[in-house]
C-alpha cells in the first residue's frame, strides 16, 4: 500500500475527504500554489494531478486513473462525478461546474499546440474552457470548448464548438442531435412534481433511521416532513435542523450528519449544493 502523495504550499483538506492510497497531487515543477478538497470528497487511487491549483467543492468523485495537469488551474464544483481514467487538461483555466458528470475515458482540452512554429507550423493555441452546472460529458467524449449548463455530451462525441445550454450533442465532429432524440435532456418541473419525485426517490433509497423529525423539504412555499413508515412527505412547521430546498435544489449547510447521509442516499437522481453565502454589499 502506496500512501498518497500530497505537494502543495496551501493546502485545506477537509477532514471528511478522502485521499486514496497512489493518488498523487502536484504541481508541473513543484508542490501545487494551492489544493482545496471540499466535505466527504474522494480522490481515488492512481489519479495524478500535475497542475497550478486544484480546487474541488463537496461530495465531488474522481476515480483511479484519472489526469488534471497544465499550466493553469482546474476548479471542480460541488457533487460533480468524475469517471476512470478521464483527461483533464488546463493548459488554460478549466472550471468544471456543479452536479458535473463526467464518464469513463472522457477527456477535455484546453489548447492545440504541440507543432513546430519554426517549421512553419500554423497551430498554436489555447482557451479557457467551461463546463457548466447539470452538464453530462458520455462515455470516451472528447471536448475542446464550453459546454452549457444541463447539455448532454453523447458518447464517443468530438466537440470542438460550443455546446448551447440544454441541448444534446453528438457524433464526429460533434452536431446538435436534440430535434432529432425527443427534445432537450431536461424538462421544468412544478413544485408539485419535484415533491412526487422526492417522495419516490425516499421511499426507495433514504435510509429509515435518520432524524426524519429534525428535516424539512421546501417546495413550492411549503415545508414538508418525511414519513418513512408510509413513505409520504407530509405538510409540517417549517423549522427544521436540516433543510433541503427542492425548488432551488440547495440544502442548508449546518454540518448535521443527515446532510451527507441524504446526499449520498439520493446521489445521483437528486443533487443538491450549499446554499450560497449571502455577499455583503459595500
Amino acid at each position: 500500500m502506496v500512501p498518497p502523495r500530497i505537494a502543495a504550499e496551501e493546502a485545506a483538506i477537509s477532514p471528511t475527504a478522502h485521499i486514496d492510497e497512489g493518488a498523487d497531487l502536484a504541481g508541473i515543477d513543484g508542490p501545487l500554489e494551492e489544493l482545496v478538497v471540499g466535505d466527504y470528497s474522494f480522490i481515488d487511487h492512481g489519479v495524478r494531478v500535475r497542475c497550478r491549483k486544484l480546487l474541488i467543492g463537496d461530495h465531488v468523485r474522481i476515480h483511479r486513473g484519472t489526469t488534471i495537469y497544465g499550466y493553469q488551474g482546474t476548479k471542480i464544483g460541488h457533487n460533480t462525478w468524475i469517471g476512470e481514467q478521464v483527461v483533464l487538461n488546463c493548459t488554460d483555466q478549466l472550471i468544471i461546474g456543479n452536479n458535473v458528470v463526467i464518464s469513463t475515458a472522457a477527456s477535455l482540452w484546453t489548447h492545440f499546440t504541440g507543432g513546430d512554429l519554426i517549421a512553419g507550423c500554423r497551430f498554436d493555441k489555447k482557451w479557457p474552457l467551461t463546463v457548466d452546472d447539470d452538464a453530462w460529458i458520455g462515455v470516451g467524449a472528447q471536448v475542446a470548448a464550453g459546454v452549457g449548463e444541463r447539455a448532454l455530451i453523447l458518447a464517443g462525441a468530438v466537440v470542438t464548438r460550443e455546446v448551447p445550454s440544454n441541448r444534446i450533442f453528438g457524433g464526429i465532429p460533434a452536431e446538435d442531435l436534440t430535434d432529432r432524440l425527443g427534445g432537450p435532456p431536461f424538462r421544468e418541473l412544478t413544485p408539485e412534481e419535484r415533491l412526487s419525485l422526492m417522495e419516490e426517490l425516499l421511499s426507495r433509497h433514504a435510509p429509515k433511521e435518520l432524524p426524519w423529525d429534525e428535516i424539512r423539504f421546501l417546495a413550492g412555499g411549503r415545508a414538508y416532513r418525511f414519513q418513512p413508515q408510509q413513505g409520504r412527505l407530509k405538510e409540517a412547521e417549517a423549522e427544521g435542523e436540516v433543510i433541503f430546498d427542492l425548488d432551488r435544489r440547495i440544502y442548508l449547510k449546518r454540518g448535521h450528519p443527515a446532510e451527507a447521509a441524504l446526499i449520498r442516499a439520493l446521489f445521483p437522481r437528486a443533487k443538491f449544493i450549499p446554499q450560497p453565502e449571502e455577499k455583503e454589499e459595500g
